[in-house]
């Protein structure tokens, strides 16, 4: 872990730096989540590529980490179809936006304290999205 993570800027290395130039392979990225996961490390990660690379499965693979740890996260994505996809829901779902696009999730309580208790969040094609939504 101390190789990937610099204690003097407080952020992960460039992949350029730890590894050289080649692009890590999917058990790499599954690697390189676990460590983080395991060390309590803040994870954003992006996954982009075309379709067919394993996104969705990245994305499973850290669910199924997240529950065999106990830990509550979210799949989210922009649209019905990709959240079932990832077994998740819609931001709009998460935020109570109705049809005014207004986020009314901090009018509840229990959606409020489920919040607080999610340890992660994962989005699914949140490229779809514009930042007015996110």
């Amino acid at each position: 872990m101390a190789k990937l993570w610099c204690a003097d800027t407080l952020a992960y290395r460039p992949w350029s730096e730890v590894c050289g130039a080649s692009v890590p392979s999917q058990a790499l990225a599954v690697d390189q989540l676990r460590a983080r996961l395991e060390h309590n490390e803040p994870v954003l990660d992006c996954f982009v590529a075309p379709a067919g690379f394993g996104k969705s499965e990245l994305i499973k693979w850290i669910m199924s980490f997240a529950q065999l740890h106990a830990q509550k996260w979210e799949t989210l994505a922009v649209t019905g179809v990709a959240a079932t996809q990832v077994a998740g829901r819609t931001l709009q779902n998460l935020a109570r936006m109705g049809a005014d696009g207004v986020c009314k999730v901090m009018n509840s309580p229990e959606d409020m304290e489920a919040l607080r208790n999610t340890a992660g969040v994962v989005v699914d094609e949140v490229m779809m999205t514009d930042m007015d939504t996110m």
